[in-house]
């Protein structure tokens, strides 16, 4: 390892340690020396396990063995999905596109926008610049809909937009016209391409539950088998008790929460939200609000477990996926896909690295 490198992980290491030793106890060099097993034996980045809650004393060294960091992940699902076709679901673009064509549901889609190139709208123009930008939106789109990065991750840059008398209205309350949107989007450092397409509406008995306008999506894991066989592996519900734009839960840190659900029956089990303190967290069986979810059934749960199940193969040879499903008055629509999903963490991961490696 590089000198500076090694300084800048002792530097790092350092640091995590003594913000963990003041949130938990243990003290530094305690705390230090988990750090340093979970790194060497199951590739934990510091500040990940910090996140994750590890580096707490009060958490059992057995109970840290059955946590899965996110590299030792990836690594078991590149055994199973072959980086040349991961494109066909990071670009949404050509995702939307070729579910179309294999006759998965998705949200409605109205066209692609490249701020700084022509795009396309689905009833037939072509889409350049600022005034055709504006044109799109006043004669092709309805009054609310979604526009989001083609090659976004963890609900960056997604915008939920409102047609409102003076422009539009985004989540953030801010109105502001399809020019100034555009001007936005061309300034992106991230990403270039967008996709523009329907604003999905949450199902009725989970609005009634969560009082919340953004969109809960299901994260249902797929397996496909040696054989053919399509298993789920396991299902969350993201609950957005936070509101904006996306239900993402990134780590804790956007104040969401993941409820499990019982593959059996699609009742939602416990939450999970992040503690105060930003490391670790809690399982309660009620919502901040003091609404009970552990025990409620999700609607169109058996339609759900069909739809991933009968999609799953038109992605082979990737061979696990992870589905952001909405459930919706319509029915349940596949929002997107991710050929390197990120786990449900905590001591159940390790029945489920057992399930990949052994797939």
């Amino acid at each position: 390892m590089r000198p500076l490198r090694l300084v800048g992980e002792l530097a790092e290491l350092v640091a995590v340690s003594r913000v963990a030793a003041r949130a938990h106890g243990g003290g530094v060099p305690w705390t230090a020396r988990r750090a340093r097993r979970l790194r060497s034996r199951q590739h934990y980045e510091y500040r990940e396990a910090l996140t994750e809650g590890l580096l707490d004393p009060a958490v059992p060294e057995a109970e840290c063995a059955l946590h899965g960091s996110r590299y030792e992940t990836v690594q078991i699902q590149r055994r199973l999905n072959p980086d040349a076709i991961a494109p066909l679901a990071g670009e949404k673009a050509l995702f939307y596109a070729y579910c179309d064509a294999a006759g998965i549901r998705t949200p409605r889609h109205y066209g692609l926008i490249d701020p700084s190139g022509p795009g396309w709208s689905a009833g037939g123009r072509s889409v350049a610049g600022a005034g055709g930008f504006a044109r799109f939106v006043e004669e092709d789109l309805p009054d609310d809909w979604v526009i989001k990065p083609s090659a976004g991750h963890h609900g960056l840059g997604v915008r939920v937009m409102r047609r409102r008398e003076g422009g539009l209205r985004d989540e953030a309350g801010r109105i502001l016209r399809p020019a100034a949107l555009h001007a936005e989007l061309a300034a992106d450092p991230e990403f270039r391409l967008w996709v523009v397409q329907e604003r999905l509406e949450n199902h009725p008995g989970l609005a009634r539950l969560i009082q919340a306008t953004t969109l809960q999506t299901l994260r249902i894991v797929t397996l496909i088998g040696r054989g053919g066989d399509v298993d789920v592996l396991y299902a969350v519900l993201r609950v957005a008790v936070a509101g904006g734009a996306t239900d993402n839960f990134r780590g804790g840190l956007s104040g969401n929460g993941l409820a499990s659900v019982s593959l059996a029956d699609g009742r939602l089990e416990s939450v999970k939200l992040a503690r105060r303190s930003g490391f670790g967290f809690v399982r309660t069986a009620a919502l901040p609000s003091g609404v009970r979810i552990e025990g409620v059934p999700l609607p169109d749960w058996e339609q759900t477990l069909a739809l991933v199940r009968r999609a799953a193969p038109a992605f082979l040879p990737a061979r696990t996926l992870g589905w952001d499903v909405a459930l919706t008055p319509g029915g349940p629509v596949v929002v997107e896909a991710n050929m390197f999903w990120w786990p449900r963490s905590g001591p159940e991961q390790a029945v489920l690295r057992e399930r990949l490696l052994s797939a």
